[in-house]
Order: C-alpha cells, then structure tokens, then sequence
C-alpha cells in the first residue's frame, strides 16, 4: 500500500513539474528545448535552461516576464532579449494564439519562426478562417479547436492587410467561454457601396435640372433629390450591411474575460 502511494505522488509531482515546462524552439536555436519553472520573477513564473543557439553552446535561454514600462513576456538568449510578446497574460502566451516579434536583429542569418509551447496561455486556438464575397454579401466562416475564458470575437477588415476597423461582435458559442471542442461560426453582412448608391439619384437630379432649367425651378428640386437619397441611403445602413468599399483583408479578434485580445492570422477576402 505505501509503495502505491509512493508511485501515486510521485507521478503526482512528475506532472506538476511538466505542466511547469515549456517548450521553445525556432529563432536561431539549434533543436527544440525545455524551459523549466525557476520561480517568480517580476511576479511571474520564470523559465530557463541551456542549449545552442547560433551554433554556439551552453548559451542561456529563457522566458520571463519584464514589468513596467515595458510590460512585456520576453524570450532572452544569454541575458539579451531577442524576442517579445505584450500580452499581459498569467503564463507565457502560446504562439498559436499570440504573436511574438523580434527586438532587435538575431544573432544568426536565417531565423525560424518563433514557437512557444508547454505551460502558456491559450484562450482561443482558432483552426481555420475563410472570408468571401457573393452576390454583394460578405461571408467570413472561422473554427475554434479550443476555448478558455473566451468572452467574444471581434471581425476585423482592412484594405492593405495593416490597418484594420471592426466590422461586428459575435459572442462565444462555448458554455461559460470555455471548450475543447470544435467550434463553427459564421457572419455575413451585404455590401453597399455609397458612391455606387448615390449614382441614380445623381442622374434623375441631372434629368430634372436639365428639364427645368428654362423654367428657373432648379433651386426647389436640389434638395428634394438630395432628401430623397439620404432616405434610402439610410435605410439600406443597418447592422446587417458595410457602407464603403469592399473588404481586402479580414481577422478575427478573439477578447478574454480579462479584456486580453489576441488574434486569428489575416486572410484575404476571395470574391467569388
């Protein structure tokens, strides 16, 4: 009976000390590494261990957390900050929910791309996401594979693929903001471009000033054509339609009960 309780808390401590680890690997690291639990640091845990990076050896690689005015999760080689995140998560952020960018040029030519795993933070991890236009309608279909403490999603759309506004607010479909299921959502809004709704009324005004221009009537018919297509202008804008041109660029934006934003990867809208 002891040596079953034995097993029972070492396999207990085993997997609390895993789930403490993290696994990096990409930049200019040779393999990836497990990063243990040292303690706190700033307030939050700290992790470390050795490995090569840039082909050279035993060289310090850590992930830890940099208050303020910095308010920063920071991958360091050696001591040196090489890579950032600034989501002020409890756990590092994990790179498939959070992006990560370098501070200052890596110490070799060719870096990989950055992956942080293990013990992190991960509110949402989204599978796929799809946007596209049809018959005037904008589509936009995305997937969770996984939720945690998910508030709402914010759709993004841009022109250049930079700059981007909101377009609506979708609630999560997990109970209590939490799932390990997967999950569809989907929105559709139809596209009305204002200067293309304004051409018809700017014709009938043309063919009514033409008409009455002997007449010198002109001055009573300007604001009435201009009343009339404000009215219809206004009643085709509600929830369910975008005024202006339509979207190049789309992103989900994933909101936390906590308010920490992260981001789906940026698609380009495909008309169909």
């Amino acid at each position: 009976m002891k040596k079953i309780i034995a097993l029972l808390l070492f396999l207990s401590c085993f997997h609390c000390l895993y789930a403490q680890n993290l696994q990096v690997a990409g930049g200019c690291m040779a393999s990836s590494y497990t990063l243990t639990a040292k303690g706190s640091f700033n307030g939050k845990t700290y992790y470390e261990t050795t490995g090569t990076v840039a082909g050279n050896t035993g060289i310090p690689i850590a992930v830890f957390w940099k208050e303020a005015p910095a308010n920063t999760w920071v991958l360091a080689y050696n001591g040196q900050a090489y890579y950032s995140s600034n989501k002020d998560t409890p756990k590092p952020p994990g790179t498939s929910a959070f992006a990560w960018s370098a501070v200052q040029a890596a110490p070799c030519a060719s870096p990989a791309p950055i992956s942080v795993m293990g013990d992190v933070a991960l509110w949402v991890t989204f599978g796929t996401v799809s946007a596209h236009i049809k018959n005037s309608s904008l589509y936009v279909n995305w997937q969770t594979v996984a939720e945690k403490n998910n508030d709402h999603f914010e759709i993004e759309a841009s022109a250049d693929g930079e700059h981007f506004v909101p377009l609506a607010t979708i609630r999560s479909k997990a109970r209590d903001g939490n799932s390990n299921a997967l999950i569809d959502y989907n929105w559709n809004a139809g596209i009305h471009g204002l200067s293309q709704m304004a051409l018809p009324f700017a014709a009938a005004a043309l063919f009514l000033l033409m008409a009455c221009y002997r007449r010198k009537h002109a001055f009573i018919l300007i604001p009435i054509v201009l009343i009339i297509a404000g009215s219809v202008a206004g009643c085709k804008k509600n929830k369910d339609t975008i005024s202006g041109n339509s979207p190049a660029f789309i992103r989900i934006a994933q909101v936390d009960t906590d308010g920490v934003k992260s981001y789906s990867k940026v698609v380009k809208v495909v008309q169909e």
